[in-house]
């Protein structure tokens, strides 16, 4: 197992460094100058050319690659061009509000899903499998923007129940931090559940046409263990990929969640972040997300040899 771990370790770090020269490339390639940004349209030529030497971008892109790639692998991702503040500071000040939407939204998500796929190909071609996956076609469909405006519509205007904007920090107090969770939570959770309510149907009807299914049925096992111990483990390496790639997808795609409810999160951050053409913060958010896809990838491959011991190391 550890030699697994190690291996499985060491192969990230080609992932790793090929995301960051994606990053740097893309963004250096792309359209317009952070520096006549920066300065307006009133600058000279020659001030533009002291703030081009002084930020380091009249050097060869791969000179400008290698200086950055090795501020990185010391931690340091730069400053930002406006604000001078550095940009691990910026990150992780926001980060705080995306990881924790992301997290009570997955595990709403995961709560939902499962059951109701479960449900739905225990009884599959019943008017409870046709609901359910009504339900999830419906979930997958709506937009996160309108869903978020019509809970903040009902449960903040009309009934008065919920904060409908703002993020309140753990530490001033579970109350205030949940209660400002709970609708843009239930805006993602839901839509989320979808897809992972129908993989898990999918997953969990091929599972149950299986013989040691049948033989297991037979044997006398009341339905219950047959569903959850044989059928629901067996079925779980595909739905741990789905839910491990959903939880991922939150992190780096709540941009429009954290928007309609005014959250300040990584999500806003990255956009006020592409208006400025602001390259270091750009650089930073995206080497987080890339990297936090790799992990993820990581741990579910872990979990796959405990779910399924037939996975070799």
């Amino acid at each position: 197992m550890t030699r697994y771990v190690i291996q499985r370790l060491l192969a990230t770090v080609p992932v790793l460094v090929l995301i960051a020269m994606i990053t740097f490339g893309i963004l250096h390639l792309a359209p317009g100058d952070p520096v006549a940004v920066l300065l307006g349209d009133e600058a000279t030529a020659e001030e533009v050319a002291q703030m081009r030497t002084k930020m380091g971008l009249d050097r060869p892109i791969y000179v400008q690659f290698g200086l950055w790639f090795f501020q990185v692998l010391q931690g340091d991702l730069g400053k930002s061009v406006f604000s001078g503040q550095p940009v691990i500071e910026a990150i992780l000040e926001r980060l705080e509000p995306t990881l924790a939407l992301a997290v009570f939204s997955a595990i709403l998500a995961v709560l939902i899903a499962i059951p109701l796929g479960v449900l739905a190909a225990w009884r599959a071609n019943t008017w409870v499998d046709r609901l359910a996956m009504v339900l999830s076609v419906l979930g997958f469909s709506i937009p996160s923007f309108w869903l978020g405006i019509n809970l903040i519509f009902a449960f903040g205007v009309q009934f008065r129940l919920l904060p409908v904007m703002g993020y309140a920090s753990l530490s001033e107090g579970l109350g205030p931090f949940v209660k400002h969770l709970i609708l843009p939570t239930l805006t993602l959770g839901l839509i989320h559940a979808a897809l992972i309510a129908r993989m898990t149907r999918a997953s969990m009807l091929e599972i149950l046409r299986e013989d040691y299914i049948r033989t297991a049925r037979a044997k006398g096992l009341k339905e219950r263990p047959v569903l959850i111990r044989h059928a629901l483990r067996n079925a779980a390496i595909s739905i741990i990929t789905i839910v491990g790639l959903s939880f991922a997808g939150l992190v780096a795609g709540v941009v429009v969640t954290e928007t309609v409810f005014a959250i300040p999160g990584v999500g806003r951050l990255v956009v006020d972040a592409v208006l400025h053409r602001d390259y270091p913060i750009i650089q930073g958010a995206i080497l987080l997300v890339g990297s936090l896809y790799v992990f993820i990838n990581l741990a579910v491959d872990l979990l796959y040899t405990y779910f399924d011991p037939r996975v070799k190391y």
